[in-house]
């Protein structure tokens, strides 16, 4: 055998490869390759911490309910001192986007908590020893609460930005918060902390001093693959829709073979408009 025909064989294979995929992609309705989700269909679930897993949650349920009793008891009232009778909130069919206060609570206990848990099995930076946790060489905390007495060490906070008064800033968790010092924070050109806006989750490596978290460096927690989540979540329907008869590689493999395909995403765009 030559090196000409040992070369050829592997060409080959996968030319008829490509051709099967493409005859097959041909029969393929490229219109059942795609589904369009509504925005209140998409499935409402909720990271469980103590199961470390995302379930269907009952405390939105339970807030839908609860502002939807409020608002008909106040159009009830209306209707009893004799005043005209207009469109009301419960007529309006998506009424579950009004809720009490505690909704907006529970926001931002679930963003840390979904944010955490990927924090946790980051094998980059995340390094596990006998003394605890480590995040790039220094001590991750468990809780802002955990800080108390442990002066002349290196932390690594993971929390949201706040300010309790204008000018002072802080980091808080689930369990507490502590002032931040921003004084001795040094931020090169190289730096790729990126922009961070109050109300934010971020990483903050310093030291305490006298209950005030001296700041070294802050940062956003960093990226995950699609991949490592869908690994660690396998099974959970994240989006809705209708599933596919087909299997991902045949997916990927249709999509490689259509070199002119995009998709395009629009916002602001008035139809009724002649110039649009």
């Amino acid at each position: 055998m030559n090196a000409g025909s040992a070369m050829s064989e592997p060409y080959q294979d996968k030319n008829t490869a490509s051709q099967d995929i493409l005859k097959f992609s041909s029969r393929i309705d490229e219109r059942k390759l795609f589904s369009v989700v509504g925005a209140f269909d998409v499935p409402q679930l909720s990271y469980d911490n103590t199961k470390g897993t995302f379930v269907n949650p009952g405390l939105l349920s339970k807030l839908i309910d609860s502002s939807n009793v409020q608002t008909n008891q106040k159009n009830d009232k209306r209707s009893v001192s004799g005043k005209k009778n207009q469109k009301t909130y419960s007529d309006i069919k998506y009424n579950g986007l009004i809720t009490d206060s505690s909704a907006k609570i529970e926001l931002f206990r679930q963003r840390y908590d979904i944010i955490r848990q990927r924090l946790q099995r980051n094998d980059t930076f995340l390094r596990e020893t006998p003394s605890g946790n480590l995040w790039n060489g220094c001590m991750f905390i468990d809780s802002i609460s955990s800080l108390k007495g442990r002066e002349d060490q290196d932390f690594v906070i993971f929390g949201m930005l706040s300010q309790i008064e204008e000018g002072v800033y802080c980091i808080e968790d689930k369990e507490g918060r502590i002032k931040l010092d921003l004084s001795e924070m040094v931020l090169d050109e190289e730096d790729s902390t990126g922009i961070i806006t109050m109300n934010s989750f971020i990483l903050v490596e310093g030291h305490l001093n006298d209950e005030v978290f001296i700041v070294n460096s802050l940062s956003q927690p960093p990226p995950e693959k699609i991949s490592e989540s869908k690994s660690a979540f396998q099974g959970v329907d994240f989006f809705g829709g209708h599933s596919f008869n087909y299997d991902q590689v045949t997916l990927k493999a249709i999509e490689d073979l259509d070199d002119n395909g995009a998709i395009i995403f629009l916002s602001e765009v008035w139809l009724d408009r002649p110039e649009v």
